[in-house]
């Protein structure tokens, strides 16, 4: 599959891909639209690393279902979807009330120290 791929700092190649193998609790998608949104722009520019090497960047996607592991109920293969990527904590005010979006811990706050790191 198609793909645009991290190779290094500032160093976006697309690529051909494998086909990821779902696991339970997952669906695979066929992309059948996709954004270019501030983060991927910030992580082209920035020279330093972000994100480990070889992330596939792209997270503003819609689709189709091609693939579904057995214990998934919500959805079928064939539905077309939106994902919905929000980076939260989970703990915060606006979290708890349901607002992940508006979430006060995302931008260098009090729980930075949990995301993870990249060398």
């Amino acid at each position: 599959m198609r793909a645009i791929q991290l190779k290094g700092i500032g160093d976006l190649v697309q690529t051909e891909v494998p086909k990821p193998n779902i696991v339970a609790g997952q669906v695979l998608l066929r992309v059948t639209a996709a954004g270019i949104c501030q983060t991927d722009v910030h992580i082209r520019r920035s020279t330093k690393r972000m994100i480990p090497d070889g992330t596939i960047l792209g997270h503003e996607i819609a689709g189709e279902i091609v693939d579904i592991a057995d214990d998934v109920q919500r959805f079928s293969i064939g539905d077309q979807v939106v994902v919905h990527p929000v980076w939260s904590c989970g703990i915060c005010r606006m979290c708890v009330a349901g607002q992940e979006n508006a979430c006060r811990n995302t931008g260098g706050g009090s729980i930075h120290h949990q995301r993870p790191e990249f060398p």
